[in-house]
Parts: C-alpha cells; structure tokens; sequence
C-alpha cells in the first residue's frame, strides 16, 4: 500500500475511488475508441465554479494533446507532486486514471501523481462543461460528445 506524507494512499483516495466507480453504474459503448469494447460512462455534471476550477488546473498544469496512431484521438492530462489537487479533480469530474509516476521514472527530485482521461467521449463531455475556463480544452470541442 502506497502513501503520500504518511496517509495511507487507500484512505486518502477512497472517496473519490467510489466515486468514479459509481459513475461506472450507467455505462455506454463509446463509438470513438478504436480498440472496440470499451465502455464509457457521463462525467459528473459539475456545477460553474468546479467547472472554473477544473479549468484552470488543466490550463496551468495539465497537458491535452492528440495521440497517434494506432490510438487515435485525444488524451488530457493533469500533473502535480501534491496528491489533493488529482485528488479534487478525480471527485470534480468523476472519470479518470490515477497514477504515481516515480521520481526516478520521471527524471525529477519529487514522485509526480497524474490524472489523465483518454476515452473520447468523456472528453468531449468535459470540454463542453470546462472550455470557456481553458485554452488547451477548447482544442478539442469537435470531439464528439
């Protein structure tokens, strides 16, 4: 069991963990991915000021960018060494992997946690609710939602 500054990682994230779970309660099949089978579910509808948050973080610290083939389509992500900032995005959106990139792995001096989302229809649902609050989501308002 991982942790962050002597919390246990499980107790620390189990709330969001359960919440993304329950989110996987009403599922679709997403046309977009290209590897077939997999299933998407609606992100959580965020009320304006998470929508503003969620934003900004993307803007400031996160990355979208467009993948290359085989995989086609887009990827967000969210990079930060403190683990209550992926945490708040994980509860405000509700869909996303969490993953603790070591530093060793990732060449720094600090451990860096990331959220990323890859399914294309969440995507395009947070680009809809988050774009007026970030440039690099705006990019992908074509992307189907």
């Amino acid at each position: 069991m991982g942790s962050h500054k002597g919390v246990p990682f499980s107790s620390v994230h189990r709330a969001s963990l359960s919440a993304a779970h329950r989110a996987r309660a009403e599922r679709r099949q997403c046309a977009e991915w290209t590897y077939g089978g997999h299933q998407c579910s609606d992100i959580r509808r965020m009320p304006e000021v998470e929508r503003a948050y969620v934003g900004a973080l993307i803007d400031t610290d996160g990355c979208v960018y467009q993948r290359a083939a085989p995989r086609r389509g887009w990827t967000v992500e969210f990079l930060s060494m403190d683990v209550e900032l992926i945490s708040a995005i994980l509860r405000a959106v509700g869909r996303g992997h969490v993953r603790l990139v070591p530093k060793s792995v990732a060449g720094q001096i600090h451990d860096i946690w990331m959220w990323s989302l890859n399914c294309q229809c969440e995507i395009g649902q947070l680009a809809d609710q988050c774009s007026i609050y970030s440039l690099k989501l705006s990019k992908t308002k074509g992307v189907e939602a």
